[in-house]
């Protein structure tokens, strides 16, 4: 089929049967099997969709692709699942359960007296200009200035980070490769570089990101907001991200301190990364050069941007990293709310590593095999889950008076990972922490 014609290609009512069919076997053939189905039966959730629920870049292709009548009906198929199975609502009842957005539906949720999430859909509004609309961030900063009183923590679920490293390099060649002529884009070494929308394959990842320049003025603006909010409710902000098949940290904080305290610096606030444990790691070297472009900005005035030097060690041998900020391994993220009776332990805090704020020589015990990430029944390994730093060897272990100082308030992280190194059965997860202190 010619460009021209898919542009204008209609989406007829058998396809959108045929598409609505194929997303909803997709929920229940996944979410049958048993260990997804006692994990929704046991634990509260909240979900947030990213392309992968769509299509690959949904959101970030050219208009007369984004706007044609195919991509349209596949996205309003995926949209009339996704809110059936994640949120349990339908496209006339979204609002009256609770989502909101000019045109998206995004979910704000009290989880307990000090903690608040909110899930901010990048996708229904997302176009090669904007990833929300200005109507949806006024009704998104609405929300949380009406609903959000007297708690400590703030967690903004952005499915792509809000702070990650910038590819500009990457963005101009890629740019120059999108505007091709149509006839350019059947040579052969063209062709191979395409995705199945006859664009660069890494186009739309690049224009997914926050980072880029298509939407980091966007991004700029949300971030002073938040900035006030923190300021004036006096709550802790930290951001949730997958989507770029690796892990990390990032971190805002005020550039100019005279003496300011991490725990008293309302811009200080951390972008925890951790992607979608099915999605395939992006290859060491790619990490590796993203160590050598620019990994600290100042985006807006009195603040620092920066992806911070997180991992000490690799998970497979305890071995010193030359590469610190962004891993590869597959990955998952735990958090938990802690209690913090003695506040000025967090003075110390650099790069929020745990193992930072130490100064003991006891060592941790060694990472525990957590063998099968399941087993038949659905209901996961028989060894428990460690809850130290990886790799005795290798890292510093609080006084047990201070870890019993921590009992619902500071929120502590946890990054696993799974370990490239083979074993007999099951995959071996290590775990990198890092305590977030309450803005005081």
């Amino acid at each position: 089929m010619e460009w021209n014609e898919k542009w204008t290609c209609d989406f007829r009512k058998d396809l959108e049967h045929q598409v609505e069919e194929y997303h909803f076997n997709t929920y229940v053939q996944n979410w049958e099997r048993p260990e997804v189905k006692n994990a929704l039966a046991s634990i509260p959730s909240l979900m947030m969709w990213d392309d992968h629920d769509i299509f690959d870049g949904a959101g970030s292709y050219p208009p007369l692709l984004h706007d044609s009548p195919m991509m349209t009906g596949l996205f309003r198929a995926a949209q009339k699942l996704r809110l059936l199975f994640q949120h349990h609502t339908t496209l006339e009842k979204a609002q009256e359960h609770g989502l909101f957005g000019y045109q998206g539906y995004n979910f704000l949720a009290h989880c307990g007296p000090d903690l608040v999430i909110i899930g901010c859909d990048g996708r229904t509004e997302r176009n090669t200009e904007i990833v929300h609309h200005p109507k949806t961030w006024d009704m998104i900063f609405e929300n949380l200035e009406n609903y959000v009183m007297d708690i400590t923590h703030l967690i903004v679920l952005f499915p792509v980070p809000f702070s990650f490293v910038r590819f500009k390099l990457g963005e101009s060649i890629l740019h120059c490769l999108k505007n091709l002529p149509n006839k350019c884009r059947t040579v052969p070494v063209v062709k191979k570089t395409n995705s199945i929308f006859g664009l660069p394959e890494l186009y739309d990842d690049l224009l997914d990101e926050f980072t880029h320049k298509a939407h980091i003025e966007e991004r700029n603006r949300a971030l002073s907001r938040f900035q006030e909010l923190a300021d004036r409710k006096k709550v802790r902000i930290t951001f949730f991200s997958g989507d770029v098949h690796c892990c990390g940290v990032g971190r805002f904080q005020t550039r100019l301190k005279d003496g300011l305290e991490p725990i008293n610096d309302s811009k200080l606030m951390y972008q925890v990364i951790s992607s979608a444990i099915v999605n395939m790691p992006t290859p060491r070297r790619f990490l590796r050069a993203a160590h050598y472009v620019q990994t600290k900005w100042h985006p807006i005035e009195n603040t620092e941007e920066e992806v911070i030097d997180f991992f000490q060690r690799l998970p497979e041998n305890g071995r010193k990293l030359m590469h610190k900020k962004l891993l590869p391994n597959r990955n998952w993220c735990y958090f938990e709310q802690c209690e913090e009776e003695n506040p000025s332990v967090y003075t110390t805090i650099k790069t929020g590593l745990l193992h930072r704020l130490s100064k003991t020589n006891e060592h941790h015990t060694p990472a525990i095999d957590l063998g099968p990430t399941s087993r038949p029944d659905g209901h996961g390994g028989t060894q428990p889950p460690i809850h130290e730093h990886s790799h005795g060897h290798a890292c510093r272990k609080r006084k047990e008076a201070v870890e019993e100082e921590i009992g619902t308030q500071t929120l502590k992280i946890r990054l696993w990972l799974e370990s490239g190194k083979k074993q007999k059965e099951g995959r071996r997860f290590v775990s990198y922490e890092l305590l977030i202190p309450n803005l005081k």
